[in-house]
């Protein structure tokens, strides 16, 4: 059985358990605006981070397996909800010049 839920900003998410594992699959449209990343929220505000979205055929995708155990412990498990967020804008970064990021950790 696979669940469909859509992502805000366009797009779907696809779920499909096939026993002790969950595929993803994610697909938006290719705004060419930057790097987008999907992240799953349960119900108590936890969030698990899905992964990037790559450019493949025209449109943003993204193909992940996870266990459902491992969506338990991280509280996104049976019961989320899907996040698409623009996390690296590449107009941002054509405007500006070189600069010492304070936050590293932003850039993954």
């Amino acid at each position: 059985m696979e669940e469909r839920k859509t992502l805000p900003g366009g797009g779907w998410l696809a779920m499909r358990r096939e026993g002790p594992r969950a595929m993803f699959e994610a697909v938006r449209p290719n705004d060419q605006k930057g790097l987008y990343k999907v992240w799953l929220r349960g119900s108590s505000g936890n969030k698990f981070l899905l992964g990037t979205l790559m450019p493949q055929g025209g449109k943003l995708r993204l193909g992940r397996t996870l266990s459902v155990s491992e969506l338990e412990q991280a509280g996104c498990w049976p019961e989320f909800q899907a996040e698409c967020v623009l996390a690296f804008s590449f107009s941002d970064q054509q405007e500006r010049s070189w600069y010492c990021e304070q936050h590293p950790e932003r850039l993954f």
